[in-house]
C-alpha cells in the first residue's frame, strides 16, 4: 500500500533540492559587481604616461616620413627613450638615417636635418677599406678631385655590388647632381665627421 507521508529520506532530498533565499541573494550580488567590473575596465582612462613618437610599420631608411608613418606611445617618464620626439610636425617630411622597425621610438640623432630638399645619391667606393668605416647614420663629407661636393651627408646604407661596394647616402638636393656627375668619372674620396 502506497503512503502519502514522505519518508525521512524523501524529506532529505527535499531540502538539498531547495535553495536558500541568502544563496540567491548572494549571486545577485556577485553578478552585479562582476557586470560593475566590467564596465570600470572598459571605461578607465588610457595608461599614463610620457607620450613618444614611434614607427607605425616597418619604416626604410631615406625616405620622407608622412603622418601615417607614425604612432604614438605611452611610457613611464623614467623608461623614455632620451631625446625621443613628441611632436609629428618636427618629423613629418624629414628622413630616417636607417631602418627603423614598428614600434621603435624615433628621436632626433635617428633623423635627417629638417633641411627637406634632400635627394639619396649612390656613390662607388674605391676600396673595401673605406666600406668598413662607414655605418648607418654616419655623417661625412664628399671630395671630389677640386673640391668638397657634399657636406655631412647622411650615411644610409654600404652595399656590396659587382666590382666592389657603393655608398647611398642622404645628401641635399642640389649637392646631388653635382656628387652623381663627379662619381662617374672618377672615385671620391670619403671623410668622416
Amino acid at each position: 500500500m502506497d503512503t502519502l507521508d514522505p519518508t525521512p529520506l524523501d524529506r532529505l532530498r527535499a531540502l538539498a533540492r531547495r535553495r536558500p533565499p541568502h544563496l540567491d541573494r548572494a549571486r545577485r550580488v556577485l553578478a552585479a559587481a562582476c557586470a560593475l567590473l566590467a564596465v570600470a575596465t572598459v571605461l578607465r582612462p588610457p595608461a599614463a604616461g610620457t607620450p613618444v613618437l614611434a614607427a607605425a610599420r616597418d619604416l626604410p631608411p631615406g625616405v620622407p616620413l608622412t603622418g601615417a608613418d607614425l604612432r604614438v606611445l605611452h611610457v613611464p617618464e623614467e623608461l623614455r627613450p632620451h631625446g625621443s620626439l613628441t611632436d609629428p610636425a618636427a618629423v613629418v617630411g624629414r628622413a630616417l638615417t636607417g631602418a627603423a622597425p614598428a614600434g621603435e621610438p624615433l628621436n632626433e640623432a635617428r633623423l635627417t636635418g629638417p633641411d627637406r630638399d634632400t635627394a639619396s645619391v649612390v656613390v662607388p667606393l674605391p676600396d673595401s677599406g673605406v666600406a668598413d668605416l662607414l655605418r648607418t647614420g654616419r655623417r661625412v663629407d664628399l671630395v671630389g678631385p677640386d673640391s668638397a661636393l657634399a657636406e655631412n651627408a647622411v650615411v644610409l646604407s654600404v652595399r656590396v655590388v659587382p666590382g666592389g661596394h657603393v655608398l647611398v647616402a642622404l645628401v641635399r638636393r642640389d649637392e646631388a647632381v653635382r656628387v652623381a656627375a663627379a662619381s662617374l668619372g672618377e672615385h671620391l674620396a670619403v671623410t668622416l665627421r
